[in-house]
């Protein structure tokens, strides 16, 4: 991902929604056809009335109905005719207006800033701006991270749609930040400080959990089950089965930076030894590369690398899942280290079928984060990701 256009992959247009099990009621009817419409148009179009009411199974008379809602609305838009050869009118295409409304997203993982940007619907970049932490935490974290979705609101030119916001720590019900160490934050409604200072809705997420969306959105592959492990301020996972994003009864799942993986391991900030923070968090794994010669350099990556491979096969068994991305800083999630990496994996998980276990590097982490927290916002007020 190289994010300087368009989160994600600029040559994938087409969003993949997360699977949802939510029953459909007869009365929430109309609301839901109308969202399948959208989704349509979103994922395939530009689209004629007739085209949609085949793809959607909708009637026609629903589909006329519903898509004048939506172009009135400003959401959808008619872009010229479809190419006809025969009698008759040539029917009218549609297509989703990209800029009808803007999107906020920010990545609160990085150690020494906040990071944002604003998007049109498609995920293209219109402003990017940042704001140096300065070790703030707690109430002056907070108001950083306000003073930039301020700003970023500020400079979006169009209605803002929500704001999607990926931080540390463990989040409950996308609203609340339960705890986060290293920002000082515990039981922080963080989506209720936004909407109360910004007037928009806003939908908080585990920094880790909104790579992983990130990376299941633009999927050239079109994987349905993943395991995203984020390298950045500590150490993350998001896991995706069969479309689903697990969070866990406690919404702690993917919190695996205090899973003890060395009983006598180097001392952890939380009391136990062997941490795999304290192992394999990047500033760790710097300042031990910083200790050593050049020689040695190899060592001390490969290392780091099949600690985490160690770590992780055990979920990788259980979930039957057979694909890893890792994403860190090129420094550090070299070829060294995702080698040992995928080594240990594969020495300790047996692949399903035919196909080996994928333990593969991803790059622009702040982009992941940012594509998942904006995912987010479509889901919840378009029904789009």
């Amino acid at each position: 991902m190289t994010g300087a256009d368009r989160l994600g992959d600029p040559g994938r247009s087409a969003l993949r929604r997360l699977r949802t099990t939510q029953r459909i009621v007869p009365q929430q009817a109309r609301e839901q056809n109308r969202t399948l419409l959208l989704q349509t148009v979103f994922a395939e179009g530009p689209l004629s009335r007739a085209e949609l009411a085949r793809r959607s199974g909708i009637s026609a008379v629903s589909v006329s109905d519903l898509a004048g809602e939506l172009v009135e609305s400003g959401l959808l838009v008619e872009t010229g005719t479809q190419r006809h050869s025969g009698a008759g009118k040539p029917a009218v295409l549609l297509s989703v207006r990209e800029d009808a409304f803007r999107i906020v997203a920010l990545h609160l993982s990085d150690a020494v800033r906040f990071i944002g940007v604003v998007t049109d619907l498609r995920g293209t970049v219109l402003h990017r701006a940042s704001v140096p932490i300065d070790g703030r935490v707690g109430e002056e974290a907070i108001e950083a991270l306000l003073g930039l979705a301020q700003q970023l609101v500020d400079a979006a030119e169009g209605p803002v749609l929500g704001i999607g916001i990926g931080t540390p720590g463990i989040v409950v019900d996308r609203r609340i930040v339960r705890r986060a160490d290293v920002r000082r934050w515990f039981d922080l409604d963080l989506a209720a400080r936004v909407t109360e200072r910004l007037g928009l809705p806003a939908y908080i997420e585990n920094d880790g959990n909104a790579a992983a969306l990130g990376m299941y959105t633009h999927d050239p592959e079109g994987r349905a089950s993943l395991l995203g492990i984020l390298l950045t301020y500590g150490v993350g996972a998001g896991l995706i089965v069969g479309g689903a994003l697990v969070e866990g009864d406690r919404f702690a799942a993917g919190e695996i930076g205090h899973l003890s993986v060395q009983p006598d391991g180097p001392l952890c900030d939380c009391g136990r030894r062997g941490c795999l923070q304290r192992l394999v968090d990047t500033a760790r794994v710097r300042e031990r590369l910083a200790a050593v010669p050049e020689q040695e350099r190899d060592g001390v990556l490969a290392e780091a690398g099949a600690v985490l491979g160690t770590a992780i096969a055990p979920m990788l068994a259980v979930t039957g899942v057979g694909s890893v991305f890792v994403s860190g800083p090129d420094d550090v999630v070299t070829g060294t280290f995702l080698g040992a990496c995928r080594d240990a994996v594969r020495a300790r998980v047996q692949p399903s079928g035919e196909d080996e276990l994928v333990v593969e590097a991803v790059h622009d982490i702040e982009d992941l984060v940012l594509v998942g927290v904006s995912a987010l916002v479509l889901e919840a007020r378009l029904g789009l990701a």
